[in-house]
C-alpha cells in the first residue's frame, strides 16, 4: 500500500487551493457577464399579436416539429436523388438530439422562474430549439447555397431560413422558457455540429468522386 508523507500531503493541498481559486476567478469573470446578458431580456413588453405568432412559430423547434421538419426534408432530397444529403442530415439530427440532450442532464440549469407563456420541460441550457434548428435549416442553408444556381431563389431562400432560426431562438427568449445564454449557446453548438457534418459531406463526396476516377481508368 502506497504511503503518502507530510510533504506530500501538502504539495497535492496547494495544487487542489490553486485549482479551485482558479476555477473561482473564471467563475467570477464569467458567472457576472452572463447573468448580466441573461437580464436584458428582462421586461420585454408582451403584446398578444406576436405572443401568438410566436407560439405558432415555437413548434417548428419542438421534438415533433424537427421530426416532422427533417422527414420532410430528407424525403425531399431522396426525391432529387441527393441520397448522400439525406443520410448526413439524418445523422447530423440525431447526434445533435444526443448531444443537447446529455448536456441538459449534465449542467441542470433550471429554466426561468418567470411567466411561461408556452410549454416547455426539462432543464434550460442548452436551448434545443435553437440548437436543433440551427442544424436542420442551416444544414438546408448549405445545400441552397451549393445545388441553386439562381441568385434570387439562392439568397431570398437561405434568408428566409437564416430569419426562421432567430426568430424562432428569440421564441424561447420572449416567451420566458430559456435565458439568452441559453439561446446563444444552442446557436453556437448548433453550429458547431453543423460545421462537423458539412465537412463529412464533403469529405464523402470527395472519396465517391475518387472512386469513380479509379473506376473510369480502370
Amino acid at each position: 500500500m502506497t504511503c503518502i508523507n507530510r510533504d506530500d500531503m501538502k504539495i497535492l493541498n496547494s495544487e487542489l487551493t490553486l485549482r479551485s481559486e482558479d476555477e473561482m476567478m473564471i467563475q467570477a469573470g464569467i458567472v457576472p457577464w452572463i447573468e448580466r446578458l441573461d437580464t436584458l431580456a428582462d421586461g420585454l413588453s408582451h403584446t398578444p399579436l406576436l405572443v401568438n405568432f410566436l407560439q405558432v412559430l415555437t413548434l417548428l423547434g419542438t421534438t415533433i416539429g424537427v421530426i416532422i421538419l427533417t422527414t420532410l426534408a430528407i424525403a425531399g432530397l431522396w426525391f432529387w436523388s441527393r441520397k448522400r444529403e439525406s443520410v448526413v442530415l439524418a445523422l447530423a439530427i440525431l447526434t445533435s438530439w444526443q448531444l443537447v440532450r446529455n448536456l441538459k442532464i449534465l449542467i441542470a440549469r433550471p429554466r426561468p422562474s418567470g411567466e411561461w407563456l408556452t410549454f416547455a420541460t426539462g432543464f434550460s441550457f442548452p436551448s434545443g430549439h435553437a440548437m436543433m434548428c440551427t442544424v436542420l435549416f442551416g444544414f438546408l442553408i448549405y445545400l441552397i447555397l451549393v445545388e441553386v444556381k439562381h441568385p434570387i431563389w439562392r439568397i431570398g431562400g437561405s434568408l428566409l431560413l437564416t430569419l426562421l432560426i432567430l426568430l424562432i431562438g428569440f421564441s424561447r427568449i420572449y416567451l420566458g422558457v430559456h435565458y439568452i445564454s441559453d439561446v446563444l449557446a444552442g446557436f453556437l453548438l448548433g453550429l458547431i455540429c453543423l460545421g462537423i457534418f458539412i465537412l463529412i459531406l464533403k469529405a464523402l463526396k470527395r472519396w465517391e468522386t475518387g472512386m469513380k476516377a479509379d473506376t473510369n481508368e480502370r
